[in-house]
């Protein structure tokens, strides 16, 4: 596969949609389709704090811990790595402008050609615009070396993507107005001058096309980039891809450039003699296959190493032998299943969890598009999402012989469950922990013989009082929560969802903090196959998986392992691991985020 894989889609029109992709080939689930890198990105200039702070003192007030920190605020542009996009402590800062930060001197020297312009104009200037501003900014000087028409690997041009400009109210209107003043004052007067209609047309492609970028860990929003190809691929709330964006280099690519092929037994050392499978090749630190044994729970395991010599013996390639022209940070389209040639591909714009009146209307907002997807059209799921108890113990009129509790009492457990989650955003903001778990335990009491455990209400409160009683480290607590919210999750995201996938894997990490082996072996496996499709093994969350387990090993052969000491002597193994727990240094969890996962595509705040 080239670094822009496109010999594997076309554009086509899509009916009722305008333009879209669709597959010149077959795929499977954890296919790579394309992978591509920015256009143009850059790091978000949002406060945050980093790394978490180390305790220096807890005061205990009115049972709220108090943590005086030795860290102060820092901004996510210090922390970031402007080339790559990730979080590190220590960073080399370009010592001009004193404002981009990168890991090393490789990473710098890639990033040149795009920030030699922005460095003297931020000199120039005298401060460092909004993250919008300097994208733009970007665009355009790569507009003014290479054109505005199509470049090499892309598919369509950065000029002919939406802008939806012409949909935009009263208040957009005024904050682009305000945008342009600003850029205009930035832009140098030695480079090319755009017209104010195309400088509002970026500013529109920016807003619509716009795609969240995340640290290495997934876990918070750094960054915003343009990427032309992905701008093609429309929407579906229930899609068959998923997008995401790797921060390092991998052999993912490398290997889905191989033809499917087959692998038998007298091709690898050691493999079972039922081996004459047909494969999808894609390497990863454990290459997981399925054999004929798999219905006796047999799991065939093949290491990174051994897996590429024995593909460079079947079927060498000059990109398979290659890794030069990997790209670095890039976004990659995954298949979630099998995808047949000419289907057209998709990913969901928003969170698929909330009702289909709720989803239409964000995307309506956002993206200035009806839906009509299958969910949308049907309302899939919308019964589940505002699921209720049928408990003959709730006081409320029979319904067709059953009991459910009445119209009026699940809309005032509805309006209440609102109250307390803006009560919770409150207290979370104010870091009063012990005060939002005690609003999740009174709310989840309330809700308890009226809503479902798939209502989108109990989800949320799950959701919130498991993390932070993890990050109080009251795990037994957590976990009991954290079960019931992936039971919920499990009903209702599509198996290979990645929101899920690291859902489960919260959720088997607080089991196993919790002593509970057996089911955080089970849900940190589970969350690693499905992580392996929508990120795959490359990716530095799937890594961590791997390798930030228990006294440095890596985690799921951890839990492995105490799961058979476990289960051989159960005395024995929580001696063991007490005498293990009470060696090592008292460690802090991540201090819970106030902002949820991050969005796929980035609006502007």
């Amino acid at each position: 596969m080239t670094i822009g894989g496109m010999e594997n889609v076309e554009v086509f029109t899509s009916e009722g949609k305008g333009r879209g992709l669709k597959a010149t080939k077959e795929f499977w689930a954890a296919d790579v389709i394309f992978a591509e890198r920015a256009y143009s990105s850059v790091v978000f200039d949002r406060n945050t704090l980093w790394p978490p702070p180390p305790i220096v003192v807890v005061l205990m007030l009115h049972g709220d811990p108090k943590f005086k920190c030795s860290s102060s605020n820092l901004c996510l542009v210090n922390v970031v790595c402007h080339t790559c996009f990730k979080r590190q402590e220590k960073l080399h800062r370009c010592g001009q402008c004193k404002f981009a930060h990168y890991c090393d001197r490789t990473c710098q020297k890639d990033a040149w050609l795009n920030h030699k312009n922005e460095c003297s104009a931020i000199k120039r200037y005298g401060k460092v615009p909004n993250e919008n501003i300097r994208l733009a900014a970007r665009v355009m000087w790569r507009v003014e070396r290479e054109g505005g028409g199509l470049t090499e690997g892309c598919l369509v041009s950065v000029d002919d993507l939406q802008s939806h400009v012409e949909h935009f109210g009263e208040e957009e209107k005024k904050e682009l107005r305000g945008d342009v003043d600003a850029f205009l004052q930035y832009w140098p007067p030695q480079s090319q001058q755009f017209s104010m209609q195309y400088i509002s047309r970026i500013f529109g492609v920016i807003n619509c096309n716009g795609f969240t970028l995340s640290d290495q860990r997934g876990l918070q929003a750094v960054g915003v980039g343009i990427f032309p190809n992905l701008g093609l691929v429309n929407h579906d709330c229930w899609p068959n891809c998923t997008v995401i964006f790797n921060n390092g280099k991998g052999l993912d690519l490398q290997v889905t450039a191989v033809p499917r092929l087959a692998v038998t037994s007298e091709h690898v050392e050691g493999a079972p003699s039922d081996w004459d499978l047909s494969l999808v090749l894609e390497s990863s630190p454990a290459f997981h296959v399925a054999s004929e044994s798999a219905s006796l729970g047999v799991e065939v395991v093949i290491f990174e190493t051994q897996l590429l010599e024995t593909l460079k013996s079947i079927h060498p390639t000059p990109d398979l032998m290659d890794s030069s022209a990997l790209p670095c940070s890039r976004i990659e389209l995954r298949a979630l299943g099998k995808i047949s040639e000419g289907e057209e591909l998709t990913v969901s714009y928003i969170d698929f969890l909330n009702v289909s009146e709720e989803r239409k209307r964000q995307l309506k907002k956002q993206y200035y598009f009806d839906c009509t997807c299958e969910h949308c059209q049907k309302g899939l799921k919308d019964d589940l999402f505002l699921g209720v108890k049928d408990d003959p113990k709730v006081q409320a009129a029979p319904l067709l012989g059953c009991f459910w509790p009445s119209q009026e009492v699940v809309k005032e457990m509805i309006q209440f469950s609102k109250g307390t989650l803006e009560k919770i955003d409150k207290a979370r903001s104010e870091g009063l922990y012990h005060k939002v778990v005690k609003l999740c335990r009174e709310c989840l009491q309330k809700q308890e013989p009226v809503f479902a455990d798939t209502n989108i209400y109990t989800l949320r409160m799950l959701s919130t009082v498991s993390e932070v009683l993890s990050y109080l480290q009251a795990f037994e607590e957590a976990s009991h929560y954290a079960r019931r919210m992936v039971d919920g999750y499990m009903k209702l995201y599509h198996p290979n969802n990645a929101q899920l996938g690291m859902a489960i894997m919260r959720t088997g990490l607080t089991n196993w903090h919790a002593g509970n082996i057996e089911v955080g072996h089970s849900m940190i496996c589970k969350a690693y196959g499905i992580l392996l499709v929508t990120h795959g093994p490359s990716h530095p969350i799937t890594k961590d998986l791997e390798a930030s387990g228990f006294l440095g090993q890596a985690m799921r052969m951890q839990t492995e392992m105490e799961l058979r000491m476990f289960q051989q002597n159960e005395f024995m193994y929580h001696k063991m691991r007490k005498a293990a727990l009470n060696n090592q240094p008292m460690q802090v969890m991540a201090e819970p985020s106030k902002e949820p996962a991050p969005a796929l595509f980035h609006k502007k705040q």
